[in-house]
């Protein structure tokens, strides 16, 4: 008796919400030092009047991170007075996120 393997599809990867442009840059802004509303303000003007307090979509952003990469965690988590000690190291991060999550979408 001959036995064959079956092949079983292997699951389709779930799609990473992750931060656009707009919110990396609000986020990168924040980290900088500038405040929070003003940084929505000017990079998410629309989220402000959509019923969302400015720390709410700050929030919002810090948890997509989060959740596409554990690793920064620890960083995102930080309080607000450790937050711009560690901004360059944050930024850093955030963009060699950003450019490995974009070769890897290209593959």
């Amino acid at each position: 008796m001959k036995t064959r393997l079956t092949p079983t599809p292997s699951p389709e990867p779930r799609p990473v919400d992750f931060p656009d442009a707009d919110e990396l840059a609000m986020l990168r802004a924040w980290y900088a030092g500038m405040p929070v509303r003003k940084a929505v303000e000017r990079y998410l003007p629309e989220r402000v009047g959509a019923g969302q307090s400015a720390r709410g979509v700050l929030g919002g952003i810090r948890r997509k991170l989060v959740k596409a990469w554990t690793d920064l965690a620890a960083i995102l988590g930080l309080p607000d007075r450790e937050r711009l000690r560690e901004a360059k190291t944050t930024v850093e991060a955030i963009e060699l996120f950003r450019y490995a999550h974009a070769d890897s979408a290209d593959q």
